[in-house]
């Protein structure tokens, strides 16, 4: 039987946040070099001026972060399914996302059905503390982080997050979280256009993992990357995928679809994947952005359950420790 920290590995909207969340720093990557350009039509071009083929897909990436962070709401519902113990899961929950004078405000909430007890997955953020809630079965886990103090550690380090850039910021939480994970985890080389069901235009965005970072995540399954390989991907655990592929929409640039594979066994890990699986879809759908949202979603008010401080965790995570 799997731990219950796998199945939340599995479960969450960020399980490839979770699963590298002993290394929480991202990659120095630079910002996209040209403004975002919008074609006559309204939609983005798949190559701007001076792109290549090879660095399309992780500029278009990191554009969809940059105006997915410029955005001042975000409200969707979450659909995900999950492969566990070779059966499907579906779990849903919404995300609500908000910038306001009192920092970023975030809640993110996924139910997963468990042997009739379902698992739970909260983030919640006034602005003030970031508090993170997990139920599984009978057991409850809370932890919080104290986002002003990460902030003012940052600024005396001279390394604040800046708004409309990339850097090495890996973002507070929910999707701005997880997309900027992607940037840094991951090598987005393969850009095309796609559609979604009912038609809805996409770019499909394909990435591998980066060398380093897979090197960095399971050392001691990366034998023979000091000659160029990246390690065996056949040997990584069941709940981390080979590849991703992240489904943006052609006139916002919107992450409506994210989706983890692992390949085949009989498939080489530097062709283009064949007979693969699926280990999670997920799915924002029902998505408004720039309305306001009430200051009482963002609130949480942990009760008399116990919690453990993780801004130590973070600031050293972020080379700001003391």
């Amino acid at each position: 039987m799997a731990s219950r920290r796998k199945i939340l590995m599995v479960l969450t909207i960020g399980c490839l946040s979770l699963a590298l969340e002993g290394d929480q720093t991202s990659a120095q990557i630079a910002p996209p070099t040209q403004a975002p350009q919008t074609s006559p039509s309204g939609g983005f071009p798949l190559r701007g001026p001076g792109q290549s083929r090879s660095d399309e897909a992780q500029q278009l990436l990191q554009q969809a972060i940059l105006h997915f962070e410029s955005r001042r709401s975000v409200s969707a519902r979450i659909w995900q399914r999950v492969e566990l113990f070779g059966k499907q899961l579906e779990g849903s929950g919404t995300y609500l996302e908000q910038r306001s004078d009192e920092g970023l405000q975030l809640r993110l909430e996924l139910k997963f059905p468990l042997e009739g007890d379902p698992c739970v997955v909260l983030q919640v953020s006034s602005g003030r503390y970031l508090w993170k809630y997990e139920k599984f079965r009978d057991t409850p886990r809370l932890a919080r982080i104290d986002t002003a103090r990460v902030l003012r550690a940052l600024q005396e380090k001279g390394d604040p997050p800046v708004p409309g850039k990339i850097g090495d910021w890996p973002g507070w939480g929910g999707i701005g979280r997880l997309l900027r994970g992607l940037n840094a985890t991951f090598a987005f080389t393969q850009a095309e256009p796609a559609t979604l069901t009912g038609g809805f235009p996409v770019f499909r965005l394909e990435g591998r993992w980066r060398p380093e970072r897979l090197r960095a995540l399971f050392p001691e399954q990366a034998g023979g990357a000091g000659e160029g390989r990246a390690g065996d991907l056949d040997a990584l655990p069941p709940h981390v995928p080979h590849y991703v592929v992240v489904y943006l929409g052609r006139d916002d640039l919107f992450p409506y679809r994210t989706e983890y594979h692992r390949l085949g066994a009989s498939s080489p890990a530097a062709s283009r994947p064949t007979g693969d699986s699926t280990i999670a879809v997920m799915e924002l759908r029902e998505v408004t952005y720039n309305a306001p949202i009430a200051r009482e979603q963002f609130y949480y008010d942990p009760g008399t359950l116990e919690y453990s401080e993780q801004t130590d965790q973070w600031l050293e995570s972020l080379g700001a420790g003391r």
